[in-house]
This record gives C-alpha cells, structure tokens and sequence, in this order.
C-alpha cells in the first residue's frame, strides 16, 4: 500500500463474513480486483472462469471492480475495461467478470475511473467523466442481477473524514450515484493509521493526518457519511500501516458502531499483503492473516486484491499463501 498526499492506494484487501473460524469455511467472503494493471493482458473468458473457480474454491460469493476505466497518463483519454460506446476500450474484462458472476449467482460492485491518491477528487472534468461512465455501467449491466452497484475507488483517509467528506468525489458524485440509481448499493473502503504507524513516520508520511482516539475516529466516520450516501463502509484494517492487533480491537468496533449509527453497512476489508518500503509488496504470512481474521470474525471482510496476493493462477508467493490459506479453513 502507498501513501499519497491525502488518501492511499490499497494494494491488497480481503472481504469476508463469517461465522466462525475453525469451521471448514472460508472467512473471507470476497475479494477486490484491479483491472488497472498489467497482470490481465491478454486475458479472455476461460481465465475469468478460471479465476472464479479458484476465488469460489475459497468460499467467495462478491467482488469489487476497483476501476472499471483509468486516465492514459499520455493522452488523456479514457480507457475502458468494458465494451464501451463511448470511450477507447482495453479489454471486456468487466463483461466477462459480471457475466461469470452472473453464471454462480455472485455479486458484483463497479468502480468507475482510477483515482486511488484523490488527485481528481474535485475535478469538475472528472466528475463530469465519473457520471458518465457510472451511466454506461448501468445502462450495459442494470438488467443483470449480478451486479450489485458502485464502487468509489478514491480512498478516505479516516483520521480526517469529516472534513474530506467536502470532496466532490463523494459530496457531488456519491449523491449523483444514490439520486440516480436508488436500486443500486454505493461501497467505499477508507483506511487509518495511529500511533503504532510508526514507519510512515519515519517516511514523513504522517503530516497530513491527525493523531485520533476510536471515539474521534468514529466521530470523523460518522460527520464523514453526513455528506457521503454511501451505503457500504469497507473499512481497511491498515496493518500494513504498522496498525497493531491490540488497535484493531481498540478501533473496530468503535468505528463499527459509528458507521452503523448512521444507517449503513459496515464491512472489513483485510489486508493480506506486507512491505518493508511502502513501494514493494508481498503477501503477508498465513500466520499474520489468521490473527487479523479472529478478531475480524464478527464482520462482513473483503480482500483487495485476489490476483495479487493469493492467486493460484499467479507468481509463486501468491500460490503459496493460497495453498495455506485452503489448508487452514478447508482441511482435508
């Protein structure tokens, strides 16, 4: 996960709800996907069906599109991870991940345009861009079941959330979303940090936020979502940001009961990925991830991302994790 000014980009989450660990049950009920990176080139529909066999082996039943379209950094264009009529088109990967979860009755939430450090989080021009992708999305998708609705890639920092909440990404486009297509649930996943983050203080990546106790912190969540309709709050455990386990216990169920005073949803998204630099990443010990998800177990968790981190169809460290991962909640 790397820090930006005033919000992060995640690198890996998990989502899950479960009952309890122990059970031969996967806690961990769905995962976040980027299609914004190299690691689907020149994929088709046989490796989407082959990466939902491997996420469903595991108990999945949701997946987050984390940008269903990005900026070219050269151009400006938009590019589409759809079959779009309107913009230049990557590939159909959106297509073939809802059609795929649409055949094992999953839920799909979509994300719109990249924006994972808040670079264009007021940007009349990407808001206007934002609204119309949103349009297309539900336009192609709204008929098919499986799509469950809209996902807000550009991450809150949760230590300041009241007064980011004034961001037109969430403020202007979250409401358009909610006005627009009531039927459909809004998901966003914003991250902390304490005083245990002691490594982003030495990277002076600390300066941008404000130290806060679980009560203030629910306090930023809950001024936050005044100005947010956001339905879903995935809530990332931040431990690749040095957030301890005995701060976890501290924090989530504070921030919980904050999101939940206010109507909404609230879910985990866990981390299964460490670094040592803030710009390499790997996936984190099984031991580590069992730890997380014992005190995670009484909420709805999601893992950002599969493909990255736990994918058997990937490098060697993500098959690994994956293989421990099965034999911990799928023994045989």
């Amino acid at each position: 996960m790397k820090a930006g000014i005033k919000f992060l980009i995640i690198s890996v989450i998990m989502f899950c709800s479960i009952d309890c660990i122990g059970k031969t049950q996967s806690p961990i009920k769905g995962t976040f996907i980027s299609l914004a990176s190299d690691l689907h080139i020149g994929w088709n529909e046989r490796d989407w069906a082959r990466e939902f066999e491997a996420m469903s082996k595991l108990g999945f039943d949701t997946l987050i599109i984390q940008c269903a379209a990005k900026i070219d950094s050269d151009s400006g264009q938009v590019i589409c991870f759809y079959n779009s009529s309107k913009f230049k088109i990557n590939r159909c990967h959106t297509d073939w991940i809802i059609a795929e979860a649409e055949k094992r009755g999953w839920k799909v939430y979509t994300g719109g345009i990249e924006d994972h450090v808040g670079d264009d989080a007021d940007n009349p021009k990407f808001l206007e861009l934002s609204k119309m992708i949103a349009d297309e999305i539900y336009a192609k998708y709204n008929s098919v079941k499986s799509f469950a609705g809209f996902y807000i890639s550009t991450e809150l920092m949760l230590n300041d959330a009241g007064e980011a909440g004034s961001a037109a990404i969430y403020s202007v486009y979250g409401k358009y979303l909610k006005t627009k297509y009531p039927d459909k649930k809004v998901v966003i996943a914003p991250f902390f940090a304490t005083d245990a983050s002691r490594r982003c203080q030495k990277k002076n990546l600390t300066k941008w936020w404000h130290d806060r106790s679980p009560d203030e912190m629910a306090t930023q969540m809950r001024l936050f979502l005044k100005k947010c309709p956001a339905d879903i709050v995935a809530v990332q455990d931040s431990t690749c940001w040095d957030v301890t386990m005995a701060d976890l216990r501290k924090y989530l169920p504070v921030i919980a009961d904050g999101v939940r005073a206010e109507g909404r949803e609230f879910w985990v998204d866990t981390e299964v990925f460490s670094t040592d630099d803030y710009e390499n990443y790997s996936p984190a010990p099984i031991s580590r991830i069992a730890e997380q998800l014992e005190i995670e177990k009484n909420y709805k968790c999601v893992m950002y991302c599969f493909n990255w981190n736990m994918d058997p169809n990937g490098s060697e460290e993500t098959r690994s994790l994956y293989r421990q991962y099965r034999n911990m909640y799928f023994p045989k």
